[in-house]
């Protein structure tokens, strides 16, 4: 029997779908394939109860899921629906059902997720994928704390490399930020009740990449990845 025969085999044992499996793996492979990039974003913000003022950020990305942020204030980034961090996902996530489907007249791909491990904060994902280009096109994610978060994503071509042009997330419940760390790296909380849920609409758009320049280490070291402040 042949090396895939085998994979397949051991899929369907676990219980995972190994033709969604091969998709996702496709799109990790696509979102991971650039060394490293920086970009600007702008950043708008519509929020339940609060006023968000506009905001620009500079964004550092490293293969194969390092993030760094540095704006003038607190981003308003929840990581796990972020580009970067979708490249990680056949690592947390197995695919429990694939479906042809359709969004916006355009032909997709839908998979839903479920974490691997069961102390992860968030326990299921649904994906819509682009199969001409493998991209994501929306996301998705439910999690132990009632929060449901959707992205849609716009990809373009940059350098050879497909790149996130615009995402758009519409959170329906927020009880904190997450922008640090990926939510399959956060426990599950533990009986302390959160902030008051947010619901709103953030937009993100992504301007003037500078791909594979040979990002230091140093512009990670020391932030988790996560945000930082401009001085």
């Amino acid at each position: 029997m042949s090396v895939l025969g085998v994979v397949v085999m051991a899929l369907a044992v676990l219980g995972e779908d190994p033709g969604g499996r091969a998709v996702l793996d496709s799109v990790a492979g696509v979102l991971g394939s650039v060394e490293d990039y920086t970009v600007q974003l702008e950043i708008t913000a519509e929020m339940e109860r609060i006023s968000v003022a506009p905001m620009e950020a500079t964004l550092y990305y490293k293969r194969p899921d390092r993030m760094h942020v540095e704006a003038d204030g607190v981003a308003m980034i929840p990581r796990e629906v972020l580009p970067v961090s979708l490249a990680a996902l056949p690592e947390n996530f197995s695919v429990e059902r694939m479906e042809r489907d359709s969004l916006e007249g355009r032909e997709t791909i839908r998979l839903w997720l479920q974490a691997r491990h069961a102390n992860t904060r968030t326990r299921s994902l649904t994906l819509s994928v682009d199969p001409s280009r493998w991209v994501p096109l929306e996301l998705t994610a439910s999690s132990v704390t009632g929060r449901t978060v959707t992205a849609a994503f716009t990809f373009t071509a940059v350098d050879g490399f497909w790149l996130p042009e615009e995402v758009v997330i519409r959170l329906d419940a927020v009880a904190e930020d997450t922008s640090e760390v990926p939510s399959w790296e956060q426990r599950a909380p533990s009986g302390r009740r959160g902030g008051v849920p947010r619901r709103g609409t953030v937009r993100i758009l992504y301007q003037d990449y500078r791909v594979n320049t040979g990002l230091p280490d140093a512009i990670f070291s020391g932030s988790g990845g996560g945000e930082g402040k401009r001085d």
